[in-house]
């Protein structure tokens, strides 16, 4: 239920009578002033579009909605007809942009009004300055309350002057061309295809007054809902912030205090949640958005409006307020963080140890729940914080990576920690029936050289990811325990100094580029195939209709495919093999790289704990034990990944070098043909498919110089001061890391860079040409 501090008057006449005769806001209540008045000016925005949560008028969202879906249609036309002008291009794509991220926020903003609405009346019983009990608290409300009073009287009218200065300088500019060539025809502010052009004056204000509705949408829509983030975002931070204060007292009345603060905490909680369920797809579209926004505009100005002084200051402007909407977005999500989990350092402030039994597991709880953050995010993934906006990144977010191929796993069912047969079954049943069946026609058509090449170039990727997806599925046990052993190193007070995290966060900084290069090439590789064969397919087909269709992967198929509707089933039936190479294939590899230089990375910190063992208070022996500790661990994790890896390590080189040379003089021999399509596609796949290769080498390499680089650090230290029980335990430790650390090939080859460029590449260099030689020899003969 509402306050009924607020019944019988408005949000304003409220707020007027908070000011005493003078024109002046009493101090106490400056905290109630700016809270009320921020949740005037929200009402004021998004009542222009009818989708105030707690006052929805369905017939004015409609309205606007669908108008703002007829503009974005238009636009999407005029944007088709218009792709040779690049420079018409770049302004509708920004318009779009805009025009589709205020759309989305309308839009979610409507269907989540139930929920946002009972969030402002949690809220609105927290604005009076009565609920705080002392100067402190009310300073901390008022503080905050200020900061959403600034953003929305800073932002509001600096993006209205933006939206209407572009909008009057396009029609004025049009109007003064057309008044001095009157050959011209008048061009609407926003470049959309006009239902019917503006051949007149009289038609071309019609089409602006009709267009003119865009800004109080843009207003609304985009800059109201963005407000409406802010000021609850950081209303709810500044909640974390006085509860904060409030567990300082919590002694004075231990019983009573500590039990209003447990409830407190979880209220906190539910409203910040609530917060995030609702937001976190606007957040996403609006970081996606701006950067889009910013760049296309940016390019814009620079290549065709850089002589316009109007053009450029009002860019600068837009600039400005977008990029302080996206600091604030980030600031917010920082502010919480730390005001969430400060918490867990006024809880230890405070005399814990002189508090009953009961209390203190109360407090404890708490403390434990304070550990994990409360964050805003972007779409789920990704945490708002001042890292966001500086592209920076910390221990916390280092566990993303397995995440990512927790994801890629997932979909072909063998994440070791949650393996589902079913779809595991399904997959490798689907594997085996398309190779049986390619075998078949393989067969059929063996001295067809062209088609036995394709048909091994699509085959052996094919079968090294089911040899994957097998070997995750057998060896998961292994690889389960592995991933649960490493959990802990993701906690920051495991390394003593910055040091150590510098180095924990370049191993696994490695492995988040590794998987993002690899995933986005090889999706583009197998899709752009995909639908390359496809295409050209139906062309052929439409130009020669006594043609059959050709599936994208070869193989022998059921049925003729003589019509479009069978052809299209049997395509979508082949997309699993796209599904399959990015999740089975790139997800194992992704997996493997990310356990294997984390181990390395712990390896390389272990070197850095060798120093702190000499410095250790406690005496040599107590930081030689950890020592021997730490490293018999690091051994144990290398030897699970060895003995879960190395078959699949094996055939990865077998399978890459194979597959290359076939995929290479196929791209050549089709080059030769005229279709350089597939020379292009060739070397995006010939270079993910060595990076990957090179990946697996550097790795390897890496592991073995920092296994024997751990004895040349224990040498270097000062051993000699050691006592004779302690100097037999490094004797011990310097002996074993005599014999590095490896990642083989089937327990014979260790991969090392040697393995990358004295093997592989020789293989690769001799293979290609005598299938190339080989190709001339046969097209010489061919005419």
């Amino acid at each position: 239920m509402e306050d009924r501090r607020f019944e019988g008057q408005s949000l304003d006449n409220f707020c007027a009578n908070q000011m005493e005769k003078g024109g002046k806001v009493r101090a106490a209540r400056l905290g109630s002033f700016y809270a009320i008045k921020v949740l005037t000016w929200n009402e004021r925005l998004l009542c222009i579009l009818g989708i105030w949560p707690l006052q929805v008028r369905d017939s004015i969202f409609l309205s606007y909605f669908i108008y703002g879906c007829l503009m974005q249609f238009m636009g999407f036309l005029s944007l088709l007809d218009n792709l040779s002008d690049f420079d018409y291009f770049l302004t509708s794509l920004t318009e779009n942009i805009l025009f589709f991220m205020t759309l989305t926020k309308m839009f979610t903003c409507r269907i989540n009004s139930r929920s946002i609405g009972r969030f402002l009346r949690e809220i609105q019983r927290n604005v009076f300055d009565e609920n705080y009990e002392d100067e402190e608290e009310r300073s901390i409300f008022r503080h905050y309350n200020k900061l959403s009073y600034k953003f929305i009287a800073t932002i509001v009218p600096m993006m209205t002057v933006v939206i209407i200065s572009y909008f009057l300088n396009s029609a004025l500019t049009s109007i003064l061309l057309v008044m001095s060539n009157s050959t011209l025809e008048y061009q609407l502010p926003y470049t959309v295809k006009p239902i019917v052009k503006p051949y007149d004056s009289t038609s071309f204000l019609l089409g602006c007054m009709y267009q003119c509705l865009c800004i109080p949408m843009i207003v609304s829509g985009y800059i109201g809902i963005d407000c409406l983030f802010a000021s609850s975002a950081l209303h709810v931070t500044a909640q974390f912030a006085i509860l904060k204060h409030r567990i300082r007292k919590s002694l004075k009345d231990c019983e009573r205090g500590i039990r209003e603060i447990i409830v407190d905490h979880c209220h906190l909680i539910k409203l910040a949640e609530t917060l995030e369920d609702n937001f976190t797809g606007i957040i996403f579209q609006q970081l996606l958005g701006i950067t889009f926004q910013l760049c296309i505009s940016g390019y814009h100005i620079l290549v065709y409006a850089a002589n316009e002084d109007v053009q450029v200051v009002v860019f600068l402007i837009y600039v400005l307020a977008l990029s302080s909407i996206l600091f604030v977005y980030c600031y917010i999500g920082e502010c919480l963080i730390q005001e969430s989990t400060n918490l867990n350092e006024a809880f230890y402030d405070i005399k814990w140890y002189e508090m009953l039994r009961k209390n203190l597991k109360s407090i404890y709880i708490c403390m434990m729940r304070t550990r994990k953050p409360l964050q805003l995010t972007s779409a789920k993934f990704r945490a708002l914080s001042l890292c966001t906006f500086t592209d920076a990144t910390d221990v916390f977010e280092s566990e993303k990576v397995i995440r990512w191929n927790k994801r890629l796993l997932r979909c072909v069912g063998v994440w070791p920690l949650a393996v589902y047969d079913p779809l595991f079954l399904f997959f490798v049943v689907y594997l085996l029936l398309h190779c049986s069946l390619t075998l078949v026609d393989f067969i059929d058509q063996a001295k067809n050289i062209d088609y036995v090449v394709r048909v091994l170039t699509e085959t052996v990727p094919l079968l090294m990811a089911l040899i994957k997806i097998t070997i995750y599925r057998l060896n998961r046990g292994a690889i389960a325990r592995l991933l649960i052993e490493i959990r802990e190193d993701f906690f920051v007070e495991n390394y003593a100094n910055e040091k150590e995290k510098l180095i924990f966060l370049d191993y696994n900084r490695l492995s988040r580029r590794f998987t993002a290069i690899t995933f986005l090439s090889m999706s583009i590789v197998t899709g752009l195939y995909f639908f390359k064969a496809i295409m050209t397919s139906v062309l052929t087909v439409m130009g020669n209709s006594s043609l059959e269709y050709q599936l994208p992967y070869k193989t022998r198929t059921m049925v003729e495919l003589n019509d479009i509707t069978t052809y299209a089933f049997y395509c979508i039936y082949q997309w699993l093999i796209v599904v399959t190479m990015v999740s089975g294939y790139v997800g194992s590899d992704c997996l493997f790289a990310s356990l294997a230089l984390h181990v390395t990375g712990q390896l390389a910190i272990l070197r850095c704990k060798v120093k702190e063992a000499f410095e250790d208070s406690n005496g040599y022996k107590r930081g030689m034990k950890k020592l021997v500790i730490k490293h018999h661990r690091l051994i144990r994790l290398v030897e699970t990944l060895e003995d879960g890896f190395n078959i699949m390590i094996f055939q990865q080189l077998l399978g890459t070098t194979l597959n290359l040379c076939v995929s290479g003089y196929h791209a050549l021999v089709s080059s030769a043909n005229g279709e350089n399509i597939v020379l292009v596609t060739f070397f995006v796949y010939a270079f993910s498919v060595l990076s990957t290769l090179f990946v697996y080498c550097y790795i390897g390499e890496c592991l073995i110089e920092e296994s024997i680089g751990l004895g040349d650090t224990l040498y270097q230290s000062d051993w000699y001061d050691l006592s004779t029980v302690d100097l037999k335990m490094m004797y011990i430790c310097m002996q074993r890391t005599r014999k590095p650390l490896q990642l083989t090939s089937a327990k014979f080859c260790a991969l090392s860079l040697d393995t990358f460029s004295d093997v592989d590449i020789e293989d690769l260099g001799g293979i290609p040409v005598r299938f190339t030689s080989f190709s001339i020899d046969r097209l010489a003969k061919n005419v």
